[in-house]
């Protein structure tokens, strides 16, 4: 029988290719969740809230464009149907009120003929 040896430098090679699999593996992972992410507002004040039938619009103080492919980029939309509505426009009615600034994460568009950027989640910011 021929059996082959492996030398140190074989293994450590070996040991390395391993190691950089992994580590490619990782990133390739990091990715995908980061493409796969919502995409957010700065914080910045409400200014404008307007109640419809199945959705609420909502304007920010410096209306950034969201980078969705919605025909109306001037409000945010937040959908009646979203499975934590209350809790949301809650936070949303409070933080205009009391004038808070906030951040919204949206992904895809609602609203008006599915017109205007999706608000999934809101967060609020109180500085000291």
């Amino acid at each position: 029988m021929n059996s082959v040896k492996s030398s140190p430098t074989q293994k450590s090679n070996s040991k390395k290719h391993d190691f950089i699999k992994i580590i490619f593996g990782i990133a390739l992972a990091v990715c995908a969740v980061q493409s796969a992410a919502e995409d957010s507002t700065p914080q910045d004040q409400i200014v404008s809230l307007q109640a419809e039938s199945e959705f609420t619009l909502l304007k920010m103080k410096k209306m950034v464009e969201a980078q969705v492919n919605c025909t109306n980029k001037n409000y945010f939309s937040l959908a009646h149907d979203h499975p934590n509505y209350e809790n949301v426009l809650s936070i949303i009615f409070m933080a205009h009120a009391a004038r808070i600034p906030v951040s919204f994460e949206f992904s895809g568009c609602s609203g008006r003929d599915n017109s205007y950027p999706n608000i999934t989640s809101v967060s609020t910011f109180i500085e000291n």
